[in-house]
């Protein structure tokens, strides 16, 4: 598997990251985010002696004046943004670990014999209330012959009444290509444990694979377990496709 790294525009960040597998993955963006509930709402506002929002044709300018208490502050597990700047502004990264130009190899595929390998996500953000990672993929796995596929895993990311949720890796029923949580700040009980990991297929469109809740300092990291195998009667072979992870900060 591999990674690229693509540009993201900002206001609040979702940027995000693509890996390949042969038996490969990419990319960044961002979005805008506000205080509620079922009946509440709270935009950030402020009141001072000036300011405003200015914009040109390649850049936009947010600026207050006059505001008489302003600043940051931080622990390990808490976080203060005082003034309107400091509220409405935030910093979100995302990184895989390996290579960003080399393609994640987990091997060639030979059914009856499972291959593995994983990625690390490391998300830094200053949001104080955590961040949720999403994934998804272009197509099912395929063969370098161009036409071959490799079916996913029966296990999906939600449960009920959107699918099973995670299963455990079993043959012949439970194989194909499939990915799990191994480790992370508050991964969800859903994901099982050593050795009884529950795996889910990689969905064609973004969905939330781990949510973490809170203001943490510093980078978190979480650890994205892959597996891939196939009945005797698939071909062997080096199988492919581009996997996408999303960093969506939450205020």
């Amino acid at each position: 598997m591999g990674y690229k790294r693509l540009s993201g525009n900002s206001i609040f960040y979702i940027w995000r990251a693509v890996c390949f597998l042969t038996l490969v993955f990419f990319v960044p963006r961002m979005c805008l985010a506000r205080m509620s509930s079922d009946n509440y709402k709270i935009d950030a506002d402020s009141i001072n002696a000036g300011g405003g929002t200015g914009t040109s044709d390649t850049f936009k300018l947010s600026d207050t004046a006059g505001e008489a208490v302003i600043g940051g502050g931080s622990s390990a597990t808490y976080k203060v943004k005082a003034g309107f700047q400091y509220m409405v502004n935030t910093y979100l990264t995302l990184a895989i670990d390996g290579n960003p130009e080399d393609p994640k190899n987990l091997g060639s595929l030979v059914p009856g014999s499972p291959v593995t390998g994983q990625t690390v996500v490391t998300v830094t953000t200053d949001s104080w209330n955590g961040y949720t990672l999403d994934v998804s993929k272009d197509h099912k796995m395929l063969h370098t012959d161009k036409v071959t596929e490799l079916d996913d895993h029966n296990g999906t990311i939600d449960g009920p009444p959107d699918g099973p949720g995670p299963l455990l890796w079993e043959a012949p029923d439970n194989l194909g290509f499939g990915f799990t949580l191994l480790l992370g700040t508050n991964v969800e009980t859903k994901w099982g444990s050593t050795p009884d990991f529950k795996y889910a297929a990689f969905p064609a469109t973004d969905i939330t694979a781990h949510v973490k809740e809170d203001f943490k300092s510093g980078a978190d990291g979480t650890t994205i377990g892959y597996k891939a195998d196939a009945p005797q009667d698939q071909k062997s072979g080096a199988y492919s496709c581009t996997v996408t992870y999303t960093a969506v900060g939450s205020i």
